[in-house]
């Protein structure tokens, strides 16, 4: 601990110091001002934690000198040694924040007793400092692991909405809303033995790259991983940014730089809190069903989600592209997924529709909206959205602005 005396009698100055010297307490530094303009210099060099100054001085008093110190160190204990028993002086200290006023010539007993509260009084501080610093530290060391935690409690209905909101909160951490919600796996083939470590450093891994590549959307996305190893993001929802070309490149370079093989599904919420546990659950049960899809539903149904505002987006380009016929891909999609290629990109259509009708100002208008999830025509498209929502898109923005929706 260092300590400070300022006084411009040398004769003070020096008694204080032998004193302090032969004190019990331990002190780092006991270093001597004669003024206060010195004694600026003294302390911004070497930080103390008790400065004893006297208040008439040449040039800079000492209360004045205290509150300049005072606002620049911290903790800091200031003390003033004064001839002047005056309750102006006192006053004034108080004013500026002194922690003790002594009187000249010093009782000696009584003042050692000062100082030795003082002492243990800044020991206590500094003890709850480097607590409460150790405690953050260990807060920032754990905050990826709290955070899944947390979240998988929530998800699984273990946490309430006010528990989780609270705690983020304190964390620094926001769920955005609307966002984009992604759910990554890492396929189980991958692993040999069910190697528990390996499961997890693969999941680390994938949340790592998302991540990176998370780093170049708009805004702050929350990215955490659930007590299954599924890699769950939160973005922003951005009507301009294309979240399936986002998951083609996290499996690009899980596959390019790890071998890894990763699954993903991506769903739209208008309102984070309210729809995210059943968002999650439905996203976990189609990546657990998509194990059942064969090779080409899988991949059309893949580029469908991802290609679904291109206008000339067809079965038969698609079936084309997977290398299969068009008629058994459209048969297979209607086993296994229930309905047929035209039916499940009418389907994403229309979703994505709702969601951006949900979340777009009302300014913008809906040939706009048509067009941006592959129809050209504004009157098409109407006829389809009231075919599948028995409502006509203006007619469902209005029930969104009766209802406070929007």
């Amino acid at each position: 601990m260092n300590l400070l005396i300022v006084d411009d009698e040398a004769k003070i100055r020096n008694g204080l110091r032998k004193h302090f010297e032969r004190m019990p307490l331990r002190f780092e530094v006991v270093e001597t001002a004669e003024n206060a303009h010195a004694a600026l210099e003294s302390a911004r060099r070497i930080r103390p934690e008790i400065v004893l100054s006297d208040i008439r001085m040449p040039g800079m008093d000492g209360l004045e000198f205290l509150e300049t110190i005072s606002r620049e160190l911290s903790p800091l204990k200031t003390i003033v040694i004064s001839g002047y028993d005056e309750f102006a002086y006192a006053q004034k200290a108080i004013r500026c924040g002194v922690n003790e006023y002594v009187l000249k010539p010093l009782d000696l007993p009584k003042f050692d007793a000062m100082i030795a509260r003082i002492y243990d009084k800044l020991l206590d501080e500094r003890n709850r400092k480097d607590r409460a610093d150790l405690a953050i530290e260990a807060l920032e060391r754990n905050w990826e692991h709290l955070i899944d935690k947390l979240l998988t409690r929530f998800l699984n209905g273990e946490a309430e909405y006010e528990e989780a909101r609270s705690v983020l909160s304190l964390m620094d951490a926001v769920l955005p809303n609307p966002s984009e919600l992604l759910v990554f796996r890492a396929a189980e083939e991958r692993f040999e033995g069910g190697n528990a470590r390996m499961r997890d450093l693969t999941a680390d891994a994938v949340r790592n790259m998302a991540r990176e590549l998370a780093a170049n959307l708009r805004g702050d996305s929350l990215i955490f991983r659930d007590d299954s190893r599924n890699v769950v993001m939160l973005s922003p929802f951005d009507a301009d940014v294309d979240f399936g070309a986002f998951c083609r490149a996290v499996r690009d370079m899980a596959e390019r730089t790890f071998g890894i093989i990763v699954q993903w599904d991506a769903t739209e919420l208008s309102d984070t809190w309210a729809r995210l546990r059943d968002a999650y659950k439905d996203a976990i049960q189609r990546l657990s069903r998509a194990k059942s899809y064969s090779d080409a539903v899988l991949r059309a149904k893949r580029l469908i989600e991802q290609r679904y505002f291109r206008e000339d987006l067809s079965l038969q380009a698609t079936a084309e592209e997977l290398l299969v016929n068009p008629s058994h891909l459209s048969r297979q999609m209607r086993i296994q997924l229930g309905m047929g290629f035209v039916d499940y990109l009418t389907s994403c259509r229309m979703e994505k529709a709702r969601f951006l009708l949900q979340n777009m100002e009302k300014e913008v208008r809906i040939y706009e909206i048509a067009r941006k999830v592959g129809y050209t025509s504004q009157h098409y498209f109407t006829r389809v959205f009231t075919h599948y929502f028995g409502m006509a898109p203006l007619q469902y923005r209005a029930t969104l602005e009766g209802s406070g929706e929007k």
